[in-house]
């Protein structure tokens, strides 16, 4: 029963970055009157998502190496799953950290474009 517990406290921590940076990812947008201004956001949000697949696919490798015992020429690395688990979760949590930085100076930037509402939303009658 105490290891369950332990088990939901530690997932429960383990959220509590992901809901702060969801939340301060919808306050780095800009206001919604202006919002159609950060049109480039999701082309930008794929081409991260691309760069972080490309850093990843090392990270992977070397978490199989590591969760094996196979690091370092044959080395006795073995990592347990809970160190893992925290590893990938503060991975995750500074990639969002950097994508919410990049989409605040982006944003301020969009927010001095001259584009105008119905550039792509076209008007209502």
């Amino acid at each position: 029963m105490k290891s369950e517990i332990l088990f939901f406290i530690e997932f429960i921590l383990s959220c509590l970055p992901f809901a702060l940076f969801a939340f301060l990812n919808n306050k780095v947008n800009i206001k919604k009157e202006s919002r159609c201004k950060q049109y480039p956001m999701p082309v930008i949000a794929m081409i991260y998502s691309i760069v972080l697949l490309v850093f990843l696919k090392p990270l992977n490798a070397l978490c199989e190496d590591m969760i094996s015992g196979n690091a370092d020429a044959g080395e006795e690395t073995t990592l347990s799953a809970g160190s893992m688990y925290f590893a990938l979760v503060i991975f995750n949590t500074l990639a969002l950290l950097v994508y919410i930085i990049i989409k605040k100076v982006l944003t301020v930037i969009f927010a001095r474009s001259e584009v105008d509402r119905n550039t792509f939303v076209g008007s209502v009658v």
